[in-house]
């Protein structure tokens, strides 16, 4: 073999082997860095590693762009332009990209998701009341997140009622209840995240309210006390006793025959303001009357307004209770006549009987003044008579 066809031979065995080689400047792409999941309409950067190439092509057998050649550059940028078909499974693109040394393919598959949604959200109302649920589009009380990657859902609820958001679950559908504890009156921020980029959120307002107080108070009887509670530190209410809810209500917060209300001296506390009512001690009249509070600070929310108001207590039923109170006595000596019965037999609802004491006392109630009472006595030796 003549010399310089020995160098030439030995050439040709560097060039292959250096072809051959991992990492070698003719190496083909090994891998690409970038997104493997993806959301609709979003766009990622993708990276070609393993060749020292300068121009690549890359395909993709979706989205936007689905052929390109990018010079000078081993890094393109793609949009997420497809449409999958169902719900929570993703549609699958193949991404291929060749470089312009080795013309060797290499391919990845992304998978592309829905956008994540909080389903029917027209119908999640804009404020709930305390201790209420949400619901969803058929009345059951939960939320139902649509899209995205089910696998990896994450609700999550943040509020005045929690220092730090609180977790809603992982699933599916989830429950929110209207906090009732604490300075919970304000927004809440109901957020459906798969951990992909993009989130869905709804809105819901939660005002103060009145808690749970009597229906019925008796008149005469002891102060009831009645609780808003929700608000932040430092509100002060106006409280007024009202024949109603709309605005032909009147005011009755000065009529004796309503009673008072009074609101406690300093600002609220802890979530917690406290009213005072005082039952009339001997009412002429009775009627039904809610409790209405009026406070000094303003946070108003869509659909509902100041949600530091809270919505009129009532109807409150004042219950007329009178003691029929009486003395037997005889006469024709004037002493008191002890050990008779004394009956109450009309109406029927109200039937009982009672002794009279050493005086010749006796004392039925207290009775609601509204009805006609019937009364039997009999004693022995002496005649039974009614009144």
């Amino acid at each position: 073999m003549k010399k310089r066809d020995l160098f030439s031979g030995i050439a040709w065995l560097v060039l292959a082997v250096a072809v051959c080689l991992p990492g070698s400047a003719l190496a083909a792409v090994t891998d690409i860095t970038g997104p493997s999941e993806m959301r609709q309409g979003y766009t990622a950067e993708f990276t070609a590693t393993g060749s020292a190439a300068t121009d690549y092509t890359w395909t993709f057998s979706g989205g936007i762009p689905r052929a390109l050649i990018v010079p000078n550059s081993p890094r393109v940028v793609w949009k997420a332009d497809v449409q999958p078909t169902d719900e929570y499974d993703p549609f699958q693109v193949t991404m291929s990209v060749q470089d312009s040394i080795s013309h060797l393919f290499y391919s990845e598959i992304i998978k592309i998701y829905l956008p994540v949604v909080i389903s029917y959200k027209s119908g999640i109302p804009v404020y709930m009341l305390p201790g209420t649920h949400s619901r969803d589009e058929y009345g059951k009380d939960d939320l139902t997140g649509v899209g995205g990657r089910l696998a990896t859902y994450q609700w999550m609820f943040d509020g005045p009622a929690w220092s730090v958001p609180q977790n809603g679950g992982n699933n599916k559908v989830t429950l929110f209840t209207a906090p009732t504890t604490g300075r919970y009156a304000g927004q809440y921020t109901i957020t459906l995240m798969d951990y992909l980029p993009g989130t869905d959120s709804v809105n819901i307002w939660v005002p103060v309210r009145i808690d749970d107080g009597p229906l019925f108070i008796a008149e005469g009887g002891a102060p009831v006390y009645f609780h808003i509670t929700g608000m932040p530190d430092g509100v002060n209410y106006t409280a007024k006793l009202m024949t109603g809810k709309d605005s032909t209500a009147q005011d009755v917060t000065g009529n004796a025959n309503f009673g008072t209300i009074t609101p406690q001296l300093a600002p609220s506390s802890g979530g917690v303001y406290t009213l005072t009512y005082t039952p009339p001690a001997d009412a002429t009249s009775f009627s039904n009357f809610f409790i209405v509070a009026e406070p000094d600070q303003t946070l108003n929310a869509p659909s509902y307004g100041n949600v530091y108001k809270p919505l009129p207590y009532g109807p409150i039923l004042l219950r007329d209770t009178r003691r029929y109170a009486g003395r037997l006595i005889d006469t024709i000596t004037h002493l008191p006549v002890v050990g008779a019965k004394v009956s109450l037999y009309a109406p029927e609802r109200y039937r009982t009987s009672v002794i009279t004491n050493a005086n010749g006392e006796f004392t039925f109630g207290p009775l609601p003044s509204a009805n006609t009472y019937a009364f039997s006595v009999s004693a022995a030796g002496y005649i039974a008579g009614n009144f």
